[in-house]
């Protein structure tokens, strides 16, 4: 996925939502799952971070990429989103329900 948004990038500017829905799978592993979903969030937001240094830099041929990730569970201390808060490179919005 990571590799696939990289090339498309190379031509145009990428918005890239994930989003965590709950489900019923028969032998439901949501734990691996929210871990999987977690670290690829990681990896993308790492990506957009990288393409808007090159931005900043001045690189030609580099387009944005906009990572929006949605879940209702908020991952810890140590996650993607403490990691990106620490170096300021992301913001995030806490919503109770749909109508705030």
């Amino acid at each position: 996925v990571v590799r696939l948004v990289k090339a498309v990038a190379k031509r145009q500017g990428l918005l890239v939502v994930l989003r965590m829905r709950r489900g019923t799978d028969v032998g439901d592993s949501s734990a691996l799952r929210s871990l999987l979903f977690w670290r690829l969030s990681g990896r993308l937001c790492d990506l957009a971070q990288e393409q808007q240094h090159e931005i900043e830099g001045g690189s030609k041929g580099v387009s944005p990429i906009i990572v929006l990730t949605i879940a209702r569970c908020f991952p810890g201390a140590g996650s993607v989103i403490a990691r990106a808060e620490s170096r300021r490179a992301t913001q995030h919005v806490n919503l109770l329900s749909l109508t705030e």
